[in-house]
């Protein structure tokens, strides 16, 4: 699409500050860049760096939907536009895109929601086995495993 401005962090919050997103009481995630777009609306981008081929972005990048989801909900609480949210997957030199808007971010809201109150109520269910390298496995109870995590499935 059209021209994008790489949207300061110091420009809304004090010098140094970063964004954070709350989820789960306690875990913190940071946003890797946020654009501001043409329209006034913004971008927010998630760098990913599995390898995999570039046939394999729109299945893969289902698996961080929900992550990027939490991102645009948080942001958009600050009262800025998010219209859409972008996983760009280093290896395959391709991103994959969602469109963010209101419904949409509501929608992601609930999804979020219907996610802690399953991991609060002991209803979450991790179908990966074995060690992670993700560094929240305080949260699920799973192994931590040393590792870059870039051939992760």
């Amino acid at each position: 699409g059209g021209a994008r401005q790489a949207y300061s962090v110091q420009e809304q919050f004090e010098p140094g500050a970063h964004i954070y997103i709350k989820a789960l009481d306690q875990m913190l995630q940071s946003i890797d860049c946020i654009y501001r777009l043409e329209d006034g609306t913004y971008e927010i981008v998630d760098y990913k760096t599995d390898r995999i081929k570039p046939e394999d972005v729109p299945e893969k990048a289902k698996h961080y939907e929900l992550q990027l989801a939490s991102y645009a909900v948080a942001f958009s609480k600050s009262g800025k536009p998010v219209s859409r949210v972008s996983a760009l997957f280093l290896s395959a030199g391709r991103a994959h895109v969602w469109t963010a808007d209101a419904r949409q971010i509501d929608a992601w809201e609930r999804m979020i929601q219907s996610c802690v109150d399953d991991i609060r109520s002991g209803k979450f269910d991790d179908r990966r086995h074995g060690p992670c390298l993700c560094g929240h496995t305080w949260i699920c109870g799973r192994t931590h495993a040393e590792g870059d995590g870039l051939d992760l499935v």
